[in-house]
């Protein structure tokens, strides 16, 4: 495996991370504009209204994770170095873009609940409790990335000493 800059390699990754989040949800608003245009029966503006909400919150975090990846890269990995990744620091790191994404995820869906919840005669607290239950796995995942990868380096020293 070749040297490379460590804080680097995370900034690509969290802005690949982020474009993925940007792009996302366009499917879904883009077929919900196509429907509710082409005047299809039983799909009402509220389904664009969902779709919107979707994409504008998805939208919105991943253009933040692209314009922040330099400053989430120096907070993941405080000191400049080329030399290759240790897997402890790789599952920290990929610990807290799961948690980002898992937060993320969260946030898209609380909004779905709440724009659910204005629509008369219509309720459904799955979406907000899966909206809860994934903002905080994901803040989970990511305030204890460094947790993490230094549980995975105590497990295999033990495995290594024979415990």
């Amino acid at each position: 495996m070749g040297q490379f800059n460590t804080r680097s390699l995370i900034g690509a990754i969290t802005g690949l991370a982020g474009i993925w989040l940007l792009l996302r949800q366009l499917p879904s608003y883009a077929s919900s504009v196509f429907a509710t245009l082409s005047g299809v029966e039983g799909v009402s503006s509220d389904l664009l209204v969902i779709h919107g909400i979707h994409f504008a919150v998805s939208a919105v975090l991943g253009l933040t994770l692209v314009i922040l990846r330099g400053k989430l890269a120096a907070w993941l990995v405080p000191e400049e170095s080329t030399n290759s990744l240790e897997v402890s620091s790789f599952l920290a790191i990929g610990a807290a873009i799961i948690g980002v994404y898992f937060t993320a995820q969260g946030v898209i869906t609380l909004g779905e609940s709440y724009t659910v919840y204005r629509i008369p005669d219509t309720s459904n607290p799955y979406l907000f409790w899966n909206g809860v239950f994934s903002v905080a796995v994901g803040l989970a995942l990511f305030l204890g990335s460094f947790g993490i990868g230094r549980m995975w380096e105590l497990i295999t020293k033990l495995r290594r000493v024979g415990v």
